[in-house]
């Protein structure tokens, strides 16, 4: 493995031994801001992601309720740090750094989310989905892939 392996909240969780000699060195207050940055955009995104989850059971004729949302966030946080322990000694016998403590704060983020979710689902379970799906559009705009392409072509001259 030649190049760092990147961590779905944008942080490095694996690289080859010695290749962050000086990192932190190199870490400033517009990095840190960025990076804060990102892990804010990502907290909304893992939340809009579990609520579409929330939405998509429901669809499906499961009933959601409070121990509901437990009983999800429970299991995606045990299965995820047992993930992530797994993930730490393959990289331990691969010879690669792993930043355990960057993955497993990911999990607690998401874990978190996951509730934020099920509770902002379960305060509004008739809400409409933040993304219309592509049948609602289509309905919607009938020539929505014509106006599609003809914009990507104006953009491209």
């Amino acid at each position: 493995m030649n190049s760092p392996v990147i961590a779905e909240n944008g942080g490095i969780i694996a690289v080859p031994k010695g290749q962050l000699k000086g990192f932190t060195s190199d870490v400033n207050y517009k990095n840190f801001k960025d990076i804060i940055i990102g892990l804010d955009k990502a907290n909304k995104s893992k939340f809009e992601h579990a609520k579409a989850f929330f939405r998509k059971l429901a669809t499906q004729g499961h009933s959601i309720s409070v121990e509901g949302v437990r009983a999800v966030k429970a299991s995606y946080f045990r299965n995820a740090l047992d993930c992530a322990e797994q993930y730490y000694y393959d990289a331990k016998i691969n010879g690669l750094d792993y930043d355990r403590h960057t993955e497993e704060s990911s999990i607690e983020l998401f874990s978190q989310s996951t509730m934020n979710a099920g509770d902002s689902f379960l305060q509004n379970p008739m809400q409409a989905p933040f993304i219309p799906n592509w049948n609602r559009v289509t309905s919607a705009i009938p020539n929505i892939g014509e106006l599609m392409l003809e914009a990507v072509d104006a953009d491209n001259k």
